[in-house]
Parts: C-alpha cells; sequence; structure tokens
C-alpha cells in the first residue's frame, strides 16, 4: 500500500510539473545540431546535459555545450538577436573551442567561429531555419592534416527543419556541408518539451573527406529550461 501511495505522489507530482503549454511562448535555439535564429528570454537558463546557457536579456545569450565539453573540448558561445518579427528571427553569434590534433590531445587548436542564424515559419507547424558558420583555426594550414573527429566543425552552411507534431513532440531534420573538412553532414531527432524539461534523441552522420567510415553519432541532450526571475 505504502508502495502504492509513493506512486501516485511521484505520478501527481509530474503531472503537476508538465501540465503546461509545452513549447508555447519558448522557440527552441538550437535544432538537431545547428542553431536557429531564436534567444534565450531575459533570466531564463538552460541547464543539463546538452546545452548550458543563460539569457542576459531578450536578445542576448551565452553558454556552452556539456556533452562536447565532457568529450574533452572546452567550449563557449555567445548570441546576440539582431531581427525579431513575431516568429522570424535573425541572429548573430561567436564560439571558441579548443580541439585535439589527435587522440593523443597533446597538441591542439584554438578554434573561433563566428556564424548568423535565421528562423521563420513556413506552414502552420512548421519552421525553416538557415545558419552559415565560418570557422578560423590556429594553424590553419595544417588542419587539414589533423585526425578528424565526428564532433569537428569547419566553415559551414546548414539548413533545418523543425515540425511540431503537438505541443509537446517536435520532429528536428537538418542536412549541412562543411567546407573545411570537405564532408555532408545529416541529422534528425525528436524533442519532447514540458514548460521546463526538454529531451531530445536523435542521430548525426557526418562523411569528411579522407575518412574511410563515415560517422554515425547519437545525440541526446536532457536539460531543463526555466525562468530564474519568477
Amino acid at each position: 500500500m505504502k508502495k502504492i501511495l509513493c506512486c501516485l505522489i511521484v505520478l501527481l507530482s509530474a503531472s503537476a510539473l508538465f501540465a503546461d503549454a509545452g513549447f508555447q511562448g519558448r522557440p527552441i535555439t538550437n535544432n538537431v545540431v545547428m542553431p536557429t535564429g531564436h534567444t534565450l528570454n531575459q533570466g531564463e537558463m538552460q541547464l543539463g546535459i546538452g546545452p548550458l546557457a543563460f539569457g542576459i536579456s531578450d536578445r542576448v545569450q551565452i553558454g556552452t555545450k556539456v556533452l562536447t565539453f565532457i568529450l574533452g573540448v572546452p567550449n563557449v558561445n555567445g548570441r546576440v538577436n539582431l531581427l525579431r518579427k513575431g516568429e522570424t528571427s535573425l541572429s548573430a553569434g561567436l564560439g571558441f573551442s579548443i580541439i585535439p590534433m589527435d587522440n593523443t590531445r597533446n597538441r591542439t587548436f584554438n578554434t573561433y567561429y563566428p556564424f548568423v542564424a535565421y528562423s521563420r515559419p513556413i506552414g502552420e507547424a512548421t519552421r525553416l531555419h538557415l545558419a552559415v558558420n565560418l570557422a578560423s583555426f590556429e594553424n590553419e594550414s595544417e588542419i587539414k592534416d589533423t585526425e578528424t573527429q565526428a564532433y569537428y566543425r569547419g566553415s559551414s552552411l546548414d539548413g533545418g527543419i523543425e515540425y511540431s507534431f503537438s505541443n509537446r513532440t517536435k520532429f528536428l531534420g537538418e542536412a549541412g556541408y562543411d567546407f573545411t573538412f570537405e564532408g555532408i553532414r545529416f541529422a534528425g531527432a525528436v524533442l519532447w518539451g514540458w514548460k521546463t524539461f526538454r529531451l531530445k534523441l536523435g542521430m548525426d552522420y557526418y562523411n569528411p573527406q579522407g575518412v574511410k567510415k563515415a560517422y554515425l553519432s547519437p545525440q541526446i541532450g536532457l536539460w531543463w529550461r526555466f525562468n530564474t526571475q519568477n
């Protein structure tokens, strides 16, 4: 009986937490991998295994990629919203990361990547995302001699589709070409979201030049998105 009561309490608590409007009023800031044109609101925070970000204002956010950090690639990024008209949004940002040249991690590259991202609705439940990323590596002449990894990002052009199956479930897809490592990338994921909780599960296919087998990597994100000012 006590176990049943405990289960009921947990379920009721979860229902209270998730009984909300889902994604309403909170557009996503990243598709599968690529950024969107949206930013967090002022005082809003993403915290978890995946993105870690904070909205300094309604148009400025800073953050990092936690999973990439865990893989041994320190990184930080910032984004500024330049245009917001309804659900159409344009943002520009700058990222920095330190990537290893090989598996020994004795030599590294400092990488800077300014980017521009644009998002707009193309249907009642569908959103289009476009992004241009211009990567700059220290020791640029040696970058093509490094042992390419699945998480490497060079100068690239990406396009993505976000489809809202319901107010709490989205299907995400994207494709892009990396000009630095001369490789194509495809990715797809399902994103579940409530007022605070987010869960993303997907796969990423990356086939850069000079690699015998293409990379097929899981995309896993689990985070909470809440407003610290509430």
